[in-house]
């Protein structure tokens, strides 16, 4: 059965901010399962996450896709500040948001991050056992791995010193330096024409003229900070507190972003009810040519562990 819906604009309270969201309603007489959305790293949630949120609301679910403090739209203490940790606890209230909508069952919440909030979902579902189901689409399992890997031992040194220096003055009252998403250097590369590629995600230039609107609230920096709240983000240290809560793991064969080996390792190391989803390309190609596939194993996911009216 496919539902008509409509979608608006809301925002709800989290952790004392404001943040905003689209808000996906099926026409249904009786109280509906819901699906909790955000993007990961830097990202919005025009960034494709309304493609994903239609299929999920033709089939029945609320879906709430919002965006993360201190980006888009939603309200920020320091402007796009990543806070991998302050993220999670907002999730955690997102989740007390659709549980008070009174056409939503509080008691059937699944929740969907990719990338960065993939590694989010694997720690919401650690932490809060109103999570009755989990997608996690190329998830962060080590910020600190991650950031070792780019970065070479000496570099990091001086950047361990500069975030020690940023913090105090941020403590005087100093403003945030910031450093760019895509640097010149990697801007200066032919552009990969298999969309597996950070431009096709995160570059309007890129993109058709039809799908310009997506980039209205892109921004090509985040705060330096944010860089080392990433390096001690570790999601990895939550897996044995998911079960007995379901969980899809979606894998890129190709993923050197949050590296497939990382992945793969984790999927092993959780506990049943699991399922793994290996889809061909890299980290990007779920925003692209790979989004339908993904998309469609999330819903049936979804309609295996919620219950669809």
């Amino acid at each position: 059965m496919t539902h008509q819906f409509t979608r608006e604009d809301i925002t709800f309270k989290a952790n004392g901010l404001n943040l905003s969201g689209w808000l996906y309603q099926p026409e249904s007489k009786n109280k509906m399962p819901a699906i909790i959305m955000a993007h990961g790293y830097s990202c919005v949630k025009e960034l494709y996450l309304d493609r994903y949120a239609e299929v999920f609301a033709k089939a029945g679910f609320v879906v709430l896709a919002y965006d993360h403090r201190n980006f888009g739209d939603s309200e920020a203490v320091t402007e796009r500040e990543i806070d991998p940790q302050a993220q999670v606890a907002d999730w955690r209230d997102a989740i007390t948001f659709m549980q008070t909508l009174p056409f939503v069952d509080d008691n059937q919440i699944g929740i969907w991050g990719t990338s960065l909030a993939g590694g989010h979902v694997l720690v919401v579902g650690a932490l809060d056992k109103r999570v009755k189901c989990i997608v996690s689409l190329v998830p962060t399992i080590s910020g600190s791995r991650n950031i070792a890997r780019r970065i070479p031992i000496d570099k990091l040194e001086t950047l361990n010193a500069e975030f020690k220096k940023e913090r105090i003055r941020i403590y005087q009252g100093e403003k945030a330096k910031t450093v760019p998403v895509l640097s010149d250097e990697l801007l200066k590369q032919p552009f990969n024409d298999n969309r597996n590629d950070y431009r096709a995600l995160f570059d309007s230039y890129y993109a058709p003229q039809s799908e310009q609107w997506r980039f209205r609230n892109v921004k090509n920096f985040i705060t330096l900070l944010s860089l080392e709240n990433y390096a001690n983000y570790n999601p990895e240290m939550y897996l044995n507190y998911i079960s007995p809560t379901p969980i899809l793991m979606i894998v890129a064969e190709h993923d050197t972003v949050t590296m497939t080996e990382d992945e793969l390792h984790v999927y092993s190391q959780l506990n049943e009810p699991k399922a793994l989803k290996i889809i061909k390309g890299g980290h990007f190609t779920a925003y692209h040519e790979g989004l339908d596939d993904v998309a469609n194993a999330s819903l049936e996911w979804f309609k295996r562990w919620l219950i669809v009216s």
